[in-house]
């Protein structure tokens, strides 16, 4: 039972190894981890002992990730699959381009979340308040006055929608 437990300890091991990724920077150092996603000038790399860190994409100059990652090239085409950067130059699903051009790199948590914002459900995304408020004047006469206000906001890259009510 013992020698058991010790094999499948290390074959999970093996298994989350898998699909770790390396990252090497011009300056040699090494990064292991889980590539989250590379947006503009920067890629984010989740890893065990440092937590997530935001990289300067210029200083990459190899990657290797056996996991699965969405890669935008130029002209908006998106090519799933793992990852290998090396000599300037991206290589995913026998889809090559300089790594310069590279304009996005996602695993796939962040394009599911990416999608939602292309089509957001419409009850989805909405922002706002509500706001009461209670005024009461003495003097030579007596007045209280009662107010609501409501704001609610939902802007997406495709639409905008706006409802809003005042009542005193």
């Amino acid at each position: 039972m013992y020698v058991m437990r010790i094999l499948f300890a290390v074959a999970m091991t093996a298994c989350l190894a898998t699909f770790a990724a390396q990252v090497t920077l011009k300056n040699g150092d090494r990064v292991t981890g889980k590539i989250l996603k590379k947006d503009g000038d920067s890629l984010q790399v989740k890893t065990d002992l440092m937590g997530d860190i935001t990289l300067k994409w210029a200083d990459v100059t190899d990657l290797k990730s056996d996991e699965p990652l969405y890669v935008v090239f130029p002209g908006e085409k998106t090519v799933n699959g793992p990852v290998a950067v090396t000599g300037g130059k991206v290589e995913v699903a026998s889809q090559i381009a300089p790594a310069a051009t590279v304009k996005a790199m996602r695993n796939n948590e962040e394009q599911a979340r990416y999608d939602r914002y292309l089509n957001p459900p419409l009850t989805d995304l909405w922002a706002g308040f509500i706001d009461l408020g209670l005024a009461a004047a003495r003097g030579n006469s007596k007045t209280t006055t009662f107010t609501t206000s409501f704001n609610a906001n939902r802007v997406t890259g495709h639409d905008k929608i706006r409802l809003y009510l005042n009542q005193i």
